[in-house]
């Protein structure tokens, strides 16, 4: 299949892969799709490997943004495995920054013009506002550079509503989950040849990185697909998928991100032991098999392999200590880890937030942040990238808009979880729940530039399918 190919494939399949969006009956439970999978590690490939790929490629993706809105949720979600693989093996075209925020666009007007489906999702909407007013208007009260405060916020709340709106409509949640799965397949797949070669691993040496451009990135994108694929009803129906979400696993491991395997077993954990406590519901969910078993066969697992503890003890050693020459967890200096992870980043926050605990400083800012450090689109002026770091969302809250915009983040997060009453899709609920764990060690719950838009997708699709009684799932 030649790029140009695979492109005019994605803006035309709205038969071949089930993006149309006309109003039918919640469907069942998406499978992964050889068709899906086939494209999506086409086009990973050629972020990665053709020079100029990424720019053909968010061109192609900002097609099928503006035909439907399952369209749309499917160019969010690639354009950001695409923008995270281009940087590993070529270098990058100075305008793909631009050309992936013009693609949010058109995403953004491709959904939100189809206005029907905001009344259902007119809470989540009004929260999302009210977050945006609160944190604008604190900007231009205390924030250093207001129009990067205002270009991330208004990002931030025109990508997450667009993802909102769009997932709505149940037929485009469905196709959309079969091209999440599809991309959480694709990128164990083009990683599997970097476990036995040296590239793999050419950023730091210890961490595997896969097809992506760095390790921490590989495991935090992965982390909710691999979640989701884990506990799929695909697994029931193919070995093959079988193989791919162990060595998705094994992948995980093997990163050395402790933010993201930590946040993939809370969500599975936190998944199954709601499916249990739900009243009137637990018989229909233990007999579901995989989407609530797996969690307990691994804990089962963890038992078996009680005899080989020496040897797991100082695996684990060395992955908690990021490839250190530990031998077991007694060797590890818990404190230097701490601060060489994240606690520097946690502490300057919370320094930040004493100094205006009601305003903070400014959405999207840094203290470090300087004038040299925001780089402008030379066409339209736009602060494109103004990069920062922060290690935990509460503590970055609380930094940057205070108690104030904190309370009504939480606000935010209750109403996204508040409706989810049904839990017989476990599959989206498990995803979901990986998408907000990973941003208590890895903050990318805003980031619409970064790993935010394909958070989004999942947060938006894995809500409207949780939503789907498990009668309609089975």
């Amino acid at each position: 299949m030649t790029l140009g190919t695979g492109i005019d494939l994605l803006a035309h399949s709205d038969g071949l892969y089930g993006l149309t969006t006309q109003p039918t009956m919640p469907s069942k439970t998406a499978s992964l799709s050889a068709s899906a999978t086939v494209t999506c590690v086409a086009v990973l490939l050629a972020a990665a490997f053709v020079p100029h790929a990424s720019i053909v490629l968010m061109c192609g993706l900002s097609v099928l943004a503006l035909r439907s809105k399952g369209g749309a949720l499917i160019a969010m979600a690639l354009a950001t495995a695409v923008g995270f693989t281009t940087y590993a093996f070529v270098d990058v075209d100075p305008n793909v920054r631009l050309v992936r925020w013009l693609l949010l666009g058109r995403a953004c007007v491709g959904t939100l013009l189809r206005a029907p489906a905001i009344c259902e999702s007119k809470r989540v909407i009004v929260a999302l506002v009210l977050f945006a007013a609160v944190s604008i208007a604190a900007a231009l009260v205390v924030s250093p550079f207001p129009e990067i405060s205002i270009f991330k916020v208004g990002t931030f709340t025109l990508g997450a509503a667009a993802a909102i709106v769009a997932a709505a409509d149940p037929a485009a949640a469905a196709a959309a989950e079969k091209w999440l799965l599809a991309l959480g397949a694709a990128l164990i797949v083009t990683s599997v040849p970097f476990l036995f070669m040296a590239a793999g691993r050419w950023v730091n040496g210890s961490g595997f990185q896969g097809v992506a451009s760095q390790p921490q990135a590989f495991a935090v994108m992965l982390a909710p697909l691999l979640v989701y694929l884990t506990v799929s009803p695909a697994l029931k129906r193919s070995s093959g998928v079988v193989a791919v979400v162990a060595c998705g696993w094994f992948m995980l491991f093997s990163s050395l991100s402790r933010t993201g395997l930590t946040a993939a077993l809370m969500a599975l954990t936190i998944a199954a032991a709601e499916g249990f406590v739900s009243r009137d519901r637990w018989r229909r969910i233990a007999s579901a098999g995989p989407r609530v078993w797996v969690p307990l066969l691994a804990v089962a697992a963890l038992v078996a392999a009680a005899p080989y503890r020496h040897t797991i003890d100082s695996g684990v050693a060395a992955f908690l200590s990021k490839g250190d020459p530990v031998q077991s967890l007694e060797e590890i200096d818990w404190r230097t880890q701490y601060q060489g992870s994240r606690g520097d980043l946690i502490q300057q926050s919370w320094r930040s937030f004493l100094s205006n605990p009601w305003l903070g400083i400014g959405f999207g800012i840094s203290p470090w942040l300087t004038p040299a450090d925001v780089v402008y689109d030379p066409v339209l002026g736009l602060p494109v990238s103004a990069p920062e770091e922060k290690g935990n969302i509460v503590t970055a809250m609380l930094e940057e808009v205070g108690i104030t915009g904190t309370a009504v983040l939480a606000g935010l997060l209750w109403v996204l979880l508040s409706k989810q009453k049904h839990i017989g899709h476990n599959a989206a609920r498990a995803a979901l729940f990986a998408c907000l764990f990973i941003n208590l060690g890895e903050m990318v719950f805003f980031a619409m530039g970064g790993l935010g838009m394909l958070f989004w997708v999942v947060i938006a699709v894995s809500r409207e399918r949780a939503r789907v009684p498990l009668a309609a799932t089975a």
